[in-house]
């Protein structure tokens, strides 16, 4: 049985495309992260919050990602 993802009026809600980056898009995340010497109180919580929302974030806001502009999520306690 599949559960579909519907509207009050029973259409069927449009959900948002995932965006795939690759593993050398993430691992130049990582790495700007430990040239910018970006500190974090707790960085393995940080890099799995970028994980999670890397691929919903368009290719020209992956930069406020970066520690210095990161806004955390209202879960996180970055």
């Amino acid at each position: 049985m599949k559960i579909m993802h519907t509207l009050a009026n029973d259409t069927i809600a449009q959900r948002p495309k995932r965006r795939y980056y690759s593993p050398v898009l993430k691992a130049q995340i990582v790495a700007e992260c430990q040239v910018s010497g970006a500190s974090v109180a707790d960085p393995y919580a940080y890099l799995r919050e970028v994980m999670a929302r890397l691929p919903m974030q368009r290719a020209s806001q992956v930069g406020k990602l970066l520690p210095h502009r990161c806004e955390p999520t209202k879960a996180s306690s970055i």
